[in-house]
């Protein structure tokens, strides 16, 4: 099943479904809706097929739905649909490029076809793949931690060759200095090599690369800050919304930023909050809310008055009358559209990271 099959399948659970319908749908298919990460009903559907793709019950998931909105289903082309794998962002074009060239090298070097699910390629976006032999499932690495790791691993090869390169010879030659900073490959992470560093190396081993572990906790805890105007709009339209749930800023400030994507915070703000927190926000109550990012508002891109946003924000909601709190890590994507001097959301999309509150 394609990716638009899949955007259609979740569509059709935002659109035809309320929240206390979802809330059903999971408990007839076996899954907690509250231990789902994500906000509101939005975020909430892209992991209820995550979740039911990994416990392989996507049928159980499809046959549900289609009986409850059978008209919906067959409207949205979702009949014949085989899910197949789960829903992943879109990888970048470089990324895209690098894993069709990693398929093409392997398959030229096995000679295996590479539709076969044997093959297992350490760079496919999400992906899941069985063995031959027992059918077991591996699930491959984030594509950002795999691209990590091949810059480091391409790095230390870098370093071991030219240790070679730059050793003394039987006549005792002294080992030139590499004069300026060598940069082997851009990455989220710093990856620039120095003189001191290329000095240290040609006296030592190759350092043996850093477990996955240690990198995941590397990337979640970078604080990225950006200046420009989309980014710089994302923090003060949270900054209202928090206001709104502290009753300090009223719905029609906060719909002149979110639009028509208003329904969003309506749907949390008015059912999730009063469903968890007993907080019911439509007669008078009040929900404390702060936010982290631990990756800042990022402008991914801006063309023709339409900018892209990215973070890794980390909420928290507390009823002050009986203390209940819920928490909630997730990375968003922003479409904003600038409008005279001021953004306003086109589009919002969520992955969840985590539900858990930190201590």
């Amino acid at each position: 099943m394609n990716e638009q099959n899949l955007q259609d399948l979740r569509d059709l659970l935002v659109r035809e479904f309320n929240e206390d319908e979802l809330i059903s749908l999971c408990h007839d298919v076996g899954i907690n809706y509250a231990d789902l990460p994500g906000m509101g009903p939005y975020g909430k559907t892209r992991e209820i097929i995550a979740r039911m793709q990994e416990q392989h019950l996507t049928s159980t998931l499809m046959q549900r739905v289609e009986s409850l909105r059978p008209e919906q289903f067959r409207a949205a082309g979702l009949s014949d649909a085989n899910m197949d794998r789960p829903l992943a962002p879109p990888a970048s074009n470089a990324a895209a490029a690098l894993a069709a060239e990693a398929d093409a090298i392997q398959v030229g070097q096995s000679g295996v076809n590479i539709n076969e699910p044997a093959l297992v390629n350490p760079f496919r976006n999400r992906g899941d793949a069985k063995s031959s032999n027992g059918g077991q499932r591996h699930s491959a690495l984030p594509l950002r931690v795999r691209l990590i790791i091949f810059v480091a691993i391409v790095m230390l090869l870098a370093v071991a060759v030219l240790s070679i390169v730059v050793r003394p010879g039987a006549n005792g030659a002294a080992s030139p200095t590499p004069a300026a900073d060598v940069t082997l490959m851009p990455a989220s992470a710093d990856m620039t090599t120095t003189a001191e560093t290329l000095a240290q190396a040609t006296s030592a081993p190759a350092a043996t690369p850093l477990p996955v572990e240690t990198v995941v906790a590397q990337s979640a805890t970078l604080s990225v800050t950006d200046t420009s105007p989309a980014a710089a709009a994302v923090r003060t339209i949270n900054d209202q919304l928090i206001n709104f749930y502290m009753g300090k800023a009223t719905e029609d400030e906060v719909k002149a930023s979110w639009g028509s994507k208003f329904t969003i915070i309506s749907s949390f703000a008015y059912k999730t909050l009063k469903s968890r927190l007993g907080a019911d926000l439509s007669k008078g109550d009040t929900v404390n809310s702060t936010l982290r990012y631990d990756k800042g508002p990022t402008l991914v891109s801006e063309k023709n008055g339409t900018a892209t946003v990215s973070t890794r924000e980390y909420w928290t909601y507390t009823n002050p009358a009986n203390n209940k709190k819920m928490c909630d890590l997730s990375d968003y994507t922003y479409t904003l559209v600038k409008a005279s001097d001021a953004y306003q959301i086109k589009d919002i999309r969520s992955r969840g990271v985590s539900g858990k509150c930190e201590q």
